[in-house]
């Protein structure tokens, strides 16, 4: 919070401050959860404004210490947009291919955003390895691109994993986006292909999405 109250005001003078925050770590009794991760995360966001070269540095680092939220992926999900305006497209390639850091899905999800410029190919061989981990975090970039962009692989790739995912959250998540981006297109491939008897819990989502916009 106090971070946040300081962004319009911080100058050169914070920029030891702001790199303590990004270093600042905090234990919750008797659990020991980890719960200043937002503050290193806002931390390195004021500092990319001060000293983008220094907050590229520290960018990597946090990727590296391994101490990451497992819901939200902060700060490495932070520090991956850093590198990703920092136009760090081949770091983040390599991160979204093999992990080499080990990161949670939901930090390693945000690699892929910064990735649809990549050719086909390249694209087509994150892609295939984000959805065979089979999880909803990684399912969750792959629906945004596959929304967002009008490939044919990739729509053919996307709705064949919105048919195989369990999670009807993602599920439900993916035709919203769809009709909010006016893919009502998407929409009705996705239903021509959902089985009645199969995928009923689907096809009523979809029904009910679709009758409610």
């Amino acid at each position: 919070m106090l971070l946040r109250a300081l962004r319009d005001l911080v100058t050169a003078d914070d920029v030891p401050l702001l790199l303590e925050a990004t270093q600042r770590f905090e234990y919750l009794p008797p659990s020991q959860e980890e719960v200043a991760h937002g503050i290193r995360a806002e931390g390195l966001n004021r500092l990319l404004e001060l000293d983008g070269d220094l907050a590229r540095w520290r960018a990597i680092e946090m990727l590296a210490d391994g101490q990451d939220n497992p819901v939200t992926g902060e700060p490495a999900r932070t520090a991956l947009r850093v590198l990703g305006s920092a136009g760090e497209l081949t770091l983040l390639y390599g991160i979204a291919l093999d992990n080499p850091y080990g990161l949670l899905p939901a930090a390693q999800a945000e690699s892929l955003l910064w990735l649809d410029g990549l050719p086909d190919d390249r694209l087509r061989m994150v892609i295939d390895r984000f959805l065979e981990k089979d999880d909803t975090n990684l399912l969750l970039p792959v629906i945004e691109l596959g929304v967002e962009r009008r490939v044919g692989w990739l729509e053919d790739l996307l709705i064949n994993a919105l048919l195989a995912t369990s999670d009807i959250d993602a599920f439900r998540y993916a035709i919203l986006q769809a009709i909010a981006r006016h893919r009502r297109d998407l929409v009705e491939r996705l239903r021509g292909r959902l089985d009645p008897r199969e995928q009923a819990e689907k096809l009523a989502v979809l029904l009910e999405l679709q009758v409610g916009t």
